[in-house]
C-alpha cells in the first residue's frame, strides 16, 4: 500500500517525477521488482527486491520488530510507461533493534531536551551491518526524460523527501547507516550547516593466508587457542573448506557511515551530544590483536534550522 503518490515540478511538458511511499515492497508486480533491482549497481544481494520483500513476507520485518517499510520511489512517467529511476530503502523505528549502530547517546540527548527520539526512519538493510548503496540510483539517468535527469538530482530529491516524510509523520529525524564509500562522499561534500558526525568503531577479521583452522590457531597464544579451539570445534570438512582470502587489508579507507538528520534541535543552541567528534577523515587503525582491523563508522546529524 502506497501513500498517496506526488508529483513532482519538472520542466518538459512531457516529463514527470513521480514520488511514491511504499508500506511494502511484496506488493511490486515483477517489471516494478526488476526496476527496482536495476538501481543496484553492484549486484548487493541485500538490497536487491527479492531479499528485503522476503524480509516483510516472512515476518522478520514489520511492527512486531518495530521495522515499519516506508521505501521511497521516484518514477519517470510517460506515454511508454512508467519506470523507477531512483530509489530508497526506508523504515519507521520504534527502537534501534537490529541496526548494529548504538545510539543511545542521541536518544538521551533528545530526552534530556524534552523530545522524544522515537519514532526515526532509518535507511539501512535490516539485521546488516554491510556497507552498499543506500540511494538507488539509475546509472544512466541522463537516457530516461530526454536527459533532464542527473544523479545528483536524483540523489538530493531522495534525501529532501526522505526528511520531508519525517516532518509529515512526526518523526525525529531520518539516519542513513553504513553507506558505501562513494555515498559517504556525497553525504560529506552536501554536508549542511546543521549536519553533525559521530565516530563507532566496526571491527573487520583478515584471513592471514591461513589454510585451515590450525593455521589460525597456531598464530594464537595458549590460552587463547585452547579456548577457540573448544568452542569453534571445527569438523575436517569444515577445516578443509576454511576460506583463503588476502592477509592484507584494503587500501582505502571504508568508514560506515550513519546519517541522522533530524527534525529539532538536540539543545537550544543546536550543540551535538558530548560524544559527537568533529574529525570527518578516520582511518582504520590496527588492533590489539594482529588479526582484525579497526574500521571508522560515522554517524551524522542533520538538525533543521529552528
Amino acid at each position: 500500500m502506497n501513500t498517496k503518490p506526488k508529483t513532482l515540478s519538472h520542466s518538459a511538458e512531457t516529463t514527470k517525477l513521480r514520488l511514491d511511499v511504499h508500506n511494502s515492497l511484496t506488493e511490486f508486480s515483477a517489471e516494478q521488482a526488476a526496476q527496482w533491482d536495476a538501481l543496484v549497481q553492484d549486484n548487493n544481494p541485500f538490497l536487491k527486491h527479492g531479499f528485503l520483500s522476503a524480509l516483510e513476507a516472512h515476518g522478520c520485518v514489520g511492527e512486531h520488530f518495530g521495522w515499519l517499510p516506508h521505501h521511497l520511489t521516484l518514477t519517470h512517467e510517460s506515454p511508454d510507461g512508467d519506470q523507477i529511476v531512483a530509489a530508497l530503502p526506508l523504515y519507521e523505528k520504534h527502537n534501534n533493534y537490529g541496526e548494529f549502530v548504538f545510539d543511545q547517546a542521541w536518544e538521551q540527548a533528545w530526552n534530556h531536551v524534552g523530545l522524544p527520539y522515537y519514532p526515526k526512519l532509518v535507511s539501512a538493510v535490516p539485521y546488516t551491518p554491510a556497507q552498499g548503496q543506500r540511494f538507488l540510483i539509475h546509472s544512466q539517468p541522463e537516457t530516461i526524460g530526454h536527459g533532464l535527469f542527473d544523479a545528483e538530482q536524483l540523489q538530493t530529491q531522495l534525501f529532501d523527501n526522505a526528511l520531508a516524510l519525517a516532518e509529515e509523520l512526526n518523526m525525529s529525524g531520518v539516519h542513513w547507516l553504513f553507506a558505501n564509500p562513494e555515498q559517504q562522499a556525497w553525504l560529506e561534500s552536501h554536508k549542511r550547516d546543521n549536519e553533525y558526525f559521530r565516530h563507532d568503531c566496526q571491527f573487520h577479521w583478515f584471513n592471514q593466508d591461513y589454510q585451515t583452522f590450525d593455521d589460525f590457531l597456531a598464530q594464537l597464544k595458549k590460552k587463547s587457542a585452547r579456548t577457540s579451539a573448544r568452542n569453534a570445534k571445527p569438523s575436517p570438512k569444515a577445516a578443509s573448506n576454511f576460506v583463503n582470502s588476502t592477509a592484507t587489508p584494503p587500501p582505502k579507507t571504508i568508514g560506515t557511515t550513519s546519517v541522522i538528520s533530524t527534525r529539532k534541535p538536540l539543545s537550544t543552541n543546536g550543540a551535538p551530544p558530548r560524544s559527537t567528534s568533529t574529525s570527518l577523515k578516520p582511518s582504520p587503525k590496527p588492533c590489539p590483536s594482529k588479526f582484525c582491523w579497526c574500521w571508522p563508522i560515522w554517524t551524522a546529524a542533520a538538525l533543521p534550522e529552528p
